[in-house]
C-alpha cells in the first residue's frame, strides 16, 4: 500500500502543483493556459502571453514521454528474447499513446477530422473503444503490478470525455473543468507506461544477468 501510495504521489504531485500555480494568480485565465496556444490567441483576442498553451504544450510533452518509455521498452524487450506478449503489451501501449498524443499536438478530433466529414463523438467513441479493448486485451499484464495510478489516469480521462460528450454547450468553468480532468488523466496514463516500462526492462536485465 506505502508503495502505491508513493507511486501515486510521485504521478500526480507535479501536475497538481502546476493545476495550483495556474489557477491563483487572478491575470491568468486557465481556459487559455489549457487550450492549444493558437486557439487561445483567436479566443483572447491578443498575441500573445506567455503562459498561453502552457498546459496543452505540457500534456502533449506527457503523451510524448510515455509514448518513448513504451517504445524503448519494447525494442529492448524484443532485442533481449523477452516473452511477445511482453513485448505486444509494450509495444501496444506506445503505439495508442503516440496516436493520442498525436490528436492533442493536431487538434485532430477537435478541428481536423470534422473539417473532413467526421464527427468528433464519433472520433471519441473510437479513441474509447481503442482504450478498452487495450486494456482488455492486456488486463493480465496490467494488474499483475499495482496499477492504481493507471486506474485514476483512466477514470480522469472518463471524466473528461463525458463532459465534453454529454455537455455540447459548455460554460468557461466547465471547458476548464475538463481539461484540468484530461491533464491529470494523460498524467496517470503516462505515468504507469512510464513505471512499468522501466520495471519490465530492470526485470528482464536481471534475469539475463
Amino acid at each position: 500500500m506505502n508503495q502505491a501510495i508513493k507511486k501515486n504521489f510521485f504521478v500526480f504531485a507535479p501536475p497538481a502543483i502546476l493545476v495550483i500555480a495556474l489557477l491563483v494568480p487572478p491575470w491568468v485565465n486557465p481556459l487559455w493556459a489549457f487550450q492549444d496556444p493558437i486557439v487561445a490567441a483567436q479566443s483572447s483576442g491578443e498575441c500573445c502571453s506567455a503562459y498561453f498553451g502552457v498546459m496543452s504544450n505540457i500534456g502533449v510533452i506527457y503523451w510524448i514521454v510515455g509514448a518513448t518509455a513504451a517504445a524503448c521498452a519494447a525494442i529492448v524487450l524484443r532485442a533481449s528474447g523477452a516473452p511477445s506478449r511482453t513485448v505486444a503489451f509494450m509495444t501496444s501501449a506506445g503505439l495508442l499513446t503516440a496516436a493520442l498524443g498525436l490528436d492533442d499536438l493536431l487538434l485532430l478530433h477537435e478541428r481536423i477530422l470534422p473539417k473532413l466529414g467526421i464527427p468528433q463523438k464519433a472520433i471519441l467513441l473510437a479513441y474509447a473503444l481503442a482504450g478498452v479493448a487495450y486494456v482488455a486485451a492486456f488486463f493480465r499484464d496490467i494488474r499483475s503490478r499495482d496499477f492504481s495510478v493507471l486506474c485514476l489516469g483512466i477514470l480522469a480521462l472518463v471524466v473528461s470525455l463525458g463532459i465534453d460528450v454529454v455537455f455540447s454547450e459548455q460554460t468557461d468553468q466547465m471547458k476548464i473543468a475538463e481539461d484540468i480532468a484530461k491533464f491529470f488523466g494523460i498524467a496517470g496514463w503516462t505515468g504507469f507506461h512510464w513505471l512499468r516500462a522501466i520495471a519490465e526492462m530492470r526485470e528482464r536485465a536481471r534475469s539475463t544477468a
